[in-house]
């Protein structure tokens, strides 16, 4: 997964989180955002195409890239937890 965010070269938004521009910002700063928020829905949607229909019904709700990464990587690390606990009962 950390291949094709890279590649599209969305992988530095998904895993931080962008900050909303405030009323008194620099346009500057308002065009960076709006640079980084479509970012986010472009890396949203790379994950969204990534995943089976199972695990996108958990992150479908996730209004950002961010929350959607955390999400996939608390899955996945308990997977393997479950894994090592059930190699460990068969031996």
């Amino acid at each position: 997964m950390d291949v094709i965010l890279g590649f599209q070269e969305v992988d530095e938004v998904v895993k931080k989180r962008f900050k909303e521009p405030l009323k008194g910002d620099f346009e500057e700063t308002k065009r960076q955002c709006k640079e980084n928020k479509k970012l986010d829905c472009k890396a949203r949607m790379l994950l969204h195409q990534c995943v089976s229909a199972t695990i996108f019904q958990k992150v479908s709700k996730a209004g950002t890239t961010k929350e959607i990464w955390d999400i996939l990587q608390e899955g996945y690390d308990n997977t393997g937890k479950v894994k090592k606990i059930k190699l460990q009962s068969l031996q």
